[in-house]
């Protein structure tokens, strides 16, 4: 930038999105419409992401940025859909989004091989009668179980007719749900298909002659819905007890 040496924000030093070091570089981008109005342009050269950074060279620690263009590769899931709102973001919440997304990617590497070391105990709930050996992972605080037909109910989390919600458990053998109606347990093996995207995860499994679907939405302040299927993928192949 007209030979101005580089300020070492963190931006500079190594990328928020894949966290790469000495992979991103900083270009100005002017406007036919406004030729004075130059943008500062972030790229990363590993993960492809463009980000708008707004500094001021004076103060280099109250920098802003917003991401124009993401990397929706599973590896980038929790950055992608923070990152991907495309609004500005202050330098300390920017950092933070980096830090957790960072975490995050670690845990599911670990839950792709059984490594759960990372989850915290959770409580046992004097409701939940739990086999030998069981133990709870995951604490989903709000599920849908549904009936669904085999044609489809791999599409949306929407469709089927609703037989009960209330709070998910997920153990090292079954999937619960502590529901309004009744309480609910399904063998992990059960499990048919699991996925997930920026909103919610989505679980069927097989109940005799018919399919039900667990499914829970995005929630801040609970596991997301990557880690989530990640953990249910590995269960549902390993079993055990």
């Amino acid at each position: 930038m007209n030979g101005e040496p580089r300020p070492l924000i963190p931006p500079l030093e190594g990328c928020l999105y894949c966290h790469r070091e000495g992979t991103t570089s900083l270009a100005e981008k002017r406007s036919l419409l406004d030729p004075a109005g130059a943008r500062l342009l972030l790229r990363c050269s590993h993960c492809g992401s463009v980000a708008e950074l707004d500094y001021d060279a004076q103060h280099v620690d109250s920098w802003r940025i917003r991401y124009r263009r993401t990397n929706h590769d599973p590896r980038y899931y929790y950055v992608a859909v923070h990152y991907g709102r495309h609004e500005w973001l202050d330098a300390p919440d920017a950092l933070e989004i980096s830090r957790r997304g960072f975490a995050q990617r670690v845990r599911v590497r670990q839950a792709e091989v059984g490594d759960f070391s990372w989850i915290d105990p959770v409580p046992i709930r004097a409701s939940l009668a739990l086999r030998p050996n069981e133990a709870i992972l995951l604490d989903l605080p709000a599920a849908t179980l549904r009936e669904v037909s085999r044609v489809g109910f791999f599409v949306r989390p929407n469709r089927g007719r609703i037989l009960d919600s209330g709070r998910c458990c997920v153990s090292t053998q079954r999937l619960h749900l502590l529901g309004q109606r009744l309480q609910w347990a399904h063998d992990l093996i059960a499990v048919e298909r699991a996925l997930y995207n920026d909103q919610y995860w989505l679980v069927v499994v097989r109940d005799a002659s018919r399919w039900l679907q667990y499914t829970g939405a995005y929630t801040e302040d609970g596991a997301d819905p990557q880690l989530v299927v990640t953990v249910v993928d590995y269960l549902a192949l390993h079993p055990s007890g």
